[in-house]
């Protein structure tokens, strides 16, 4: 019987017996965990064939030996090891059966929903009850992991080894989109094997699809980098980026592309990252672009992951909503102020500056006492930075007449 989605199993090789075609190669994909190490899949049943080395494209199935050790996390106080693929996931019509499973640690399959349907649910292999079965992969707050077909999927498996050497093995699913803001976790499924298994030794692709990406990490809690999120804005005639990293993992640069007349072009990089696990915000002077203008972005990551913001970024300006005169009372002197409303994004840090001249040099324009408005309470007066609590904020900036000019600038972290 013929199903179509490719499947993942770990320590054990998993036959679909409908398949009989004759195996095509080998083939190889750089470890998006540790890129000095290439990994090699054997198509050992059915067709396959790649695209200038960045794809497999199957039917049937591959396997892999590669080896992930199991390494200590204080964190979870467990052994821990990662295995990450990115693959075009197609539905299966139904789940296969337990002798097809095997030994497999773990696994997972995409069921469609209904005959014909265009939509599924994933299932992982967990033992419930002491019965290894099918189960249901749920997120962490119960909500059952939905997939399309054709869609492509970042899937990690993250297996947990008792320290002690003795007890359950689990491991947990987390699955996300190309694109997507983080990867959500599955519960934990308790697996079949030994405590004792030292940590990954072989995968198991079975069905048909496409094998974009694979790595692998020892001791990792999360899954390997694979988010990224972007905004874009002018500020101090300049137009920045910030760049948000989770899990971050790698060590090349990242690199910011826009599409500008028909082309991706390379507007900013990171020639500098953690890659230590951890998130991290980075702010990257970007060129070629546009104050008020909006671009479809694409980000290669640290890993080299590419990611495809799935709509266009508009160049942010702070825009100005509205002025008014106001006279305020300040250590019991009176002034004339003006109170000004302009766009903001929460969190963000903004000052003031003022010149006697719109054409000033960036060293003419000197900090100005300002007082910031939350909730409807008038701040004190300070040359200091201050926080946006809402997408728009209102402050009062004191009249100069020898500094008429002022401006609002987003300060940079």
């Amino acid at each position: 019987m013929q199903r179509s989605m490719a499947w993942l199993s770990l320590l054990g090789c998993v036959f679909c017996g409908c398949l009989q075609t004759q195996a095509d190669g080998t083939f190889t994909l750089t470890d998006s965990g540790s890129s000095s190490v290439t990994r090699t899949f054997t198509n050992s049943v059915g067709t396959a064939a790649t695209t200038n080395g960045t794809m497999i494209v199957f039917e049937g199935q591959l396997d892999s030996n590669l080896s992930v050790t199991k390494l200590y996390n204080a964190e979870s106080g467990k052994d821990l090891a990662t295995v990450q693929f990115l693959v075009q996931v197609k539905l299966f019509d139904e789940l296969p059966a337990s002798n097809e499973v095997g030994t497999a640690q773990g696994a997972v399959v995409a069921l469609r929903n209904s005959a014909l349907s265009t939509n599924g649910t994933y299932y992982a292999w967990g033992v419930t009850n002491s019965v290894a079965a099918w189960v249901q992969v749920l997120s962490t707050n119960g909500v059952p992991f939905a997939v399309n077909d054709g869609e492509t999927n970042y899937i990690t498996f993250v297996f947990a080894y008792p320290h002690s050497g003795s007890g359950t093995v689990t491991y947990q699913i987390f699955v996300g989109d190309v694109g997507a803001a983080g990867m959500v976790p599955s519960e934990a499924i308790t697996t079949a094997v030994s405590a004792a298994t030292s940590g990954i030794n072989s995968v198991s692709l079975l069905g048909s699809g496409v094998l974009q990406e694979v790595g692998t990490a020892s001791g990792s809690p999360a899954p390997l980098s694979t988010s990224i999120s972007l905004s874009v804005y002018c500020s101090s005639n300049s137009i920045w980026a910030d760049v948000y990293t989770v899990n971050e993992n790698g060590s090349s640069p990242i690199k910011i592309y826009a599409f500008i007349n028909g082309d991706w072009v390379l507007v900013g990089t990171v020639d500098s990252v953690y890659g230590d696990g951890d998130s991290h915000k980075y702010h990257v002077l970007l060129s070629g672009l546009v104050a008020g203008n909006s671009y479809l972005f694409k980000i290669v990551d640290e890993s080299s992951h590419v990611h495809v913001l799935s709509g266009a970024l508009t160049v942010e300006t702070i825009r100005v909503g509205g002025v008014s005169l106001e006279t305020a009372t300040v250590n019991e002197m009176t002034m004339q102020t003006l109170v000004v409303t302009f766009n903001t994004v929460t969190g963000n840090k903004y000052l003031v500056k003022v010149a006697s001249s719109l054409t000033a040099t960036d060293g003419e324009w000197a900090l100005e006492y300002v007082s910031q408005n939350r909730g409807g309470v008038w701040g004190d007066y300070s040359t200091n930075a201050f926080t946006s609590v809402s997408d728009q904020t209102q402050i009062r900036v004191p009249i100069n007449k020898d500094k008429a000019f002022f401006r609002i600038f987003k300060v940079e972290e």
